[in-house]
């Protein structure tokens, strides 16, 4: 059993980033999550999601013991870009580079793996012929609306991501969304049109040949709770905030990157909490 529980571990935990790019001053509190893309075959959902929810018993345990800050699978939706092969993301978070290159907590693994039943084990196994892994991506948190901050209340409520992946074109195109567009999220947070505003920096892949650096994520709260924006808000805000740029930050903003994949992300099941309810739109 101790072999066979080694196997697993080492196969399906998300362990292709960790310790990648790593810099002397991450050793502080920062925010880092390993992103995993799932492929499920056509009417497979109800057994993945089963499976999903099989390891999420090993995430709460992974959470209290402080090896991960908190977990989550989202459902997929691509908006705009080219065909996408995944229809899920399983997101691990970290509050420090520390955290994120923490040993892997093999014990946790055998406690929780010996405690399910014999159908249970089974199920896990099946781990591999449910999903496909495609790739694990290593995102670190650059900028918010709102003060981050770890706390169950923030998923207790339904909640829609709508995530832009930016290619940069420019070098200063995230000092532009740390100065300019965190601002005016932080206006319409301040408001309550959205709920957040997040921009993750990507660290792994790196290069010219990954197909974004940057990506931006608005957090909407429910239809039943959301306010739209009003004509003209964000002429409005634009012109308030940053009076000097406010002619400019469009052909500026083209001029710093490209957006070449939007999604949306809807949250299934956390480490906090079994489920969230299903969107209301």
């Amino acid at each position: 059993m101790k072999r066979l529980s080694a196997w697993i571990l080492g196969s399906l935990l998300m362990t292709a980033v960790a310790g990648h790019g790593a810099r002397a001053e991450e050793n502080g509190k920062s925010v880092h999550i390993e992103v995993a893309f799932m492929s499920v075959p056509k009417g497979g959902d109800q057994a993945y999601l089963d499976v999903e929810r099989l390891w999420r018993k090993f995430q709460i345990a992974r959470r209290e013991a402080g090896v991960v800050k908190d977990w989550m699978v989202f459902r997929v939706e691509r908006v705009h870009g080219p065909p996408t092969d995944y229809q899920y993301a399983v997101l691990n978070f970290y509050d420090s580079w520390a955290q994120l290159n923490a040993p892997r907590a093999g014990e946790i693994w055998s406690n929780f793996f010996d405690k399910l039943t014999e159908d249970e084990q089974k199920q896990v196994m099946q781990t591999d012929k449910v999903r496909d892994m495609l790739r694990v991506n290593l995102w670190s948190l650059e900028a918010t609306a709102l003060p981050w901050q770890w706390s169950e209340d923030q998923v207790e409520t339904g909640f829609t991501g709508n995530v832009g992946f930016m290619k940069s074109k420019a070098f200063g195109h995230l000092d532009l969304e740390k100065t300019v567009y965190q601002k005016l999220w932080a206006k319409a947070a301040a408001e309550g049109y959205i709920r957040d505003w997040h921009c993750w920096r990507q660290r792994y892949p790196s290069g010219k040949q990954a197909p974004y650096d940057l990506i931006a994520a608005v957090i909407q709260p429910e239809k039943k709770d959301r306010k739209p924006f009003p004509e003209g808000w964000w002429k409005e805000a634009v012109t308030e905030l940053f009076p000097e740029r406010a002619e400019k930050l469009m052909a500026e903003t083209a001029a710093a990157r490209d957006i070449p994949i939007r999604e949306r992300w809807v949250p299934l099941m956390s480490s906090w909490l079994p489920s969230f309810a299903p969107p209301s739109e």
